[in-house]
């Protein structure tokens, strides 16, 4: 039985690996197209920063920023540093710092994603309002569904329980979800 939940566990730990390196590649890419599309965009959109579009833009531009920080922090273990400098500052203090830096980076990409989809509901919410000829019951049913996963990611995460890998995955900050709270993985 132990054995069958280690190897899970190994797989789980090994899936989350791929998953970090491909979501910083992604990322990187990201940052990339924004750097090389900085001159058009200011000559576009910042033309009038008053203008609704160009704050819905800035929203969107902040929130893939943010996941990008979120996707290297994930992966490149500045969690290690961090929790290892406060670690050596504080070494009596009791306090287990890379736990505690681990679980500030998961859930900062954790609000990340919830920001996401906030800001695609809304966008989803105007644009449906602009499309109707300002029909509000349909932009009220666009903006209701298209909140749906925000709602279902909010409990999702709530239920799960996570294990931070502590040994297994040195490299990145990883925690496998799903999991229930009564295995002991130590």
């Amino acid at each position: 039985m132990a054995g069958t939940i280690t190897d899970t566990y190994i797989s789980m730990t090994n899936e989350a690996n791929i998953a970090g390196y491909s979501y910083t590649a992604v990322a990187a890419l990201l940052l990339y197209e924004y750097v090389i599309t900085l001159g058009e965009e200011s000559r576009v959109i910042w033309r009038d920063f008053r203008a609704g579009y160009a704050t819905l833009f800035m929203i969107n531009r902040f929130n893939m920023i943010c996941m990008f920080i979120a996707a290297v922090g994930e992966t490149i273990p500045l969690h290690n540093i961090v929790g290892y400098c406060l670690s050596f500052k504080y070494l009596n203090s009791g306090v287990d710092w890379y736990t505690r830096s681990c679980k500030a980076t998961l859930i900062f990409a954790l609000v990340v994603d919830l920001n996401i989809y906030l800001t695609w509901a809304a966008v989803s919410t105007l644009r449906m309002y602009a499309i109707s000829s300002c029909n509000v019951y349909l932009a009220i049913v666009t903006g209701v569904l298209a909140f749906a996963p925000v709602v279902t990611n909010i409990a999702g995460n709530t239920k799960n329980a996570f294990y931070i890998s502590q040994v297994d995955a040195p490299d990145g900050c990883y925690a496998v979800p799903g999991l229930s709270p009564q295995i002991d993985l130590t």
